[in-house]
């Protein structure tokens, strides 16, 4: 996981700006949709840069493929396997 937020981290195209203990960028999920104009959608941990949110609810996938970089296709079905698994009914 680790390597996958490098690679988050390396691909921002955005300027990065500091608040409280995050770096706060545009999601480029979120950008390539016409939205996030104001830039701070994305907030990546400065501590652990593996921690990162959209506010506005795009997935660590959704991020990675609006930078040209989605997962290979079996670690997307693990994801979602798990993802769906955590569901409570």
């Amino acid at each position: 996981m680790a390597h996958e937020a490098k690679l988050i981290l390396d691909h921002i195209s955005t300027k990065l700006r500091t608040v409280g203990h995050n770096n706060i960028t545009r999601c480029p999920s979120c950008a390539e949709e016409g939205h996030d104009r104001s830039g701070d959608n994305l907030s990546i941990s400065i501590e652990d840069p593996r921690t990162d949110i959209c506010w506005a609810g795009c997935t660590r996938d959704m991020i990675r493929a609006a930078m040209g970089r989605p997962r290979p296709v079996q670690h997307a079905l693990q994801g979602q396997k798990k993802e769906a698994s955590n569901v409570e009914i």
